[in-house]
């Protein structure tokens, strides 16, 4: 029984939606990348070949590549997979991403890997199918992080998008907020 118990308190590789912001911090972890603060990262990969979307742990796979090989079934080598999935091809199988909460700003964030070079099409797709399958999908947005993703930008149209420098901005706010409280609590004085 104790060993039932302690297979149920433990996070899921994946899931196919997500309900809730607690359901989302179970499965994230800190991003592979940390260029902000306060964020958690979370898996987003769609399959076009069976059309499912796949929300996965990021405490449980630390690349998608992982997660296709094991729960997908996936046979070929890493650097096909990364030529496959980070292409322009308007038929790959894989559409990958990583959804990100920015708790200063408590938005969330769609975003591609530095290297992907999804074409418009695509990134419709795979932001509408997140938009659909998450308890999030009003305040989701597109992060527009790369030099490829801004020349889109004008043809994401009906996709709302945030960028790095309002993630910053936002970051700096919350912090001169945090600051401002600490210093009325101990009487606006300041220790030397």
């Amino acid at each position: 029984m104790l060993i039932f118990l302690v297979g149920c308190t433990q996070a899921q590789n994946h899931e196919l939606q997500l309900k809730s912001h607690e359901q989302f911090i179970e499965m994230s972890s800190a991003p592979l990348y940390q260029k902000y603060g306060q964020v958690s990262a979370l898996k987003v990969l769609y399959d076009n070949a069976t059309e499912q979307l796949h929300f996965i742990s990021s405490q449980q796979y630390d690349y998608h590549y992982e997660f296709c090989m094991e729960e997908l079934g996936y046979r070929h080598d890493l650097e096909r997979f990364n030529n496959d999935a980070y292409s322009a091809d308007t038929n790959k199988q894989f559409l990958i991403a990583n959804l990100n909460f920015y708790a200063a700003l408590n938005k969330y964030a769609l975003e591609l890997g530095p290297s992907d070079q999804m074409g418009v099409a695509l990134i419709q797709k795979l932001f509408g199918a997140v938009k659909k399958d998450v308890f999030c999908g009003e305040r989701l947005v597109f992060m527009l992080n790369t030099v490829h993703v801004n020349q889109l930008a004008d043809k994401l149209h009906d996709i709302p998008t945030i960028t790095p420098k309002e993630i910053y901005a936002g970051q700096v706010s919350a912090l001169k907020v945090l600051y401002d409280n600490s210093t009325e609590q101990i009487g606006g004085q300041t220790s030397r």
